[in-house]
């Protein structure tokens, strides 16, 4: 039972960092008339491309310390 209720938690986790980050993206590019499926991802303070790896939004956020790319 433990283990069901673990794996539920990391599924749902999982998703919520996904479309989370994905609706962080529509949230700020929507206004601004910036189209968001073209274009690549950037920092908005530098406007510097991201790398893939830079877009696991919790992997990411450790890995660069709250630093800008």
């Amino acid at each position: 039972m433990g283990l069901n209720k673990m794996m539920v938690g990391t599924i749902i986790f999982t998703y919520g960092i996904i479309f989370g980050s994905f609706y962080n993206v529509v949230i700020y590019r929507f206004p601004m008339e910036e189209s968001i499926i073209r274009g690549r991802s950037f920092c908005p303070s530098c406007r510097t491309q991201l790398d893939p790896k830079d877009l696991m939004p919790v992997y990411s956020q450790l890995r660069l310390q709250n630093r800008c790319r």
